[in-house]
């Protein structure tokens, strides 16, 4: 995987060709992106001789990124979820308004009131349910 940030985009391509090296000499089967939600960063490599297949980003029901998924979509990519579960760790972001008990709570998608309830409602863990959207999606969670 290409991550973001990089330093050029000059500097992309070219790191891009060298990957592209990878798989013209069969040590890797295809290659993808990480962290690239700005669809004008992807297009140049549209028209690689290797595109990528892939492309990993942070989707979940607190962060839907609707556009660079709906991007990737038409474009053959497939979407890499990372922290399908949400990012609890993004909590100590809350502004001092949501000091609040319930607040963090529902930031927190584990502890999410209508993701328990869809867990209580289908017997299942709330997890289980967050992998489940990720799925019929379409997104490969990690």
């Amino acid at each position: 995987l290409l991550s973001l940030p990089v330093a050029r985009p000059e500097m992309a391509s070219r790191v891009w060709g060298q990957m592209e090296e990878l798989v013209r000499a069969g040590l890797v089967r295809s290659l993808g992106l990480s962290n690239h939600y700005d669809p004008a960063l992807i297009a140049p490599f549209l028209s690689a001789e290797h595109p990528p297949v892939i492309n990993q980003i942070e989707v979940h029901p607190h962060q839907l990124n609707r556009n660079i998924v709906a991007f990737c979509q038409v474009h053959g990519i497939r979407v890499m979820a990372h922290s399908p579960l949400g990012a609890p760790n993004k909590v100590r972001y809350l502004s001092a308004a949501a000091k609040d008990e319930k607040i963090r709570n529902e930031f927190t998608l584990i502890n999410n009131l209508t993701v328990k309830h869809m867990a209580r409602v289908h017997q299942v863990q709330p997890a289980q349910v967050l992998l489940r959207w990720q799925l019929q999606k379409g997104y490969v969670p990690i």
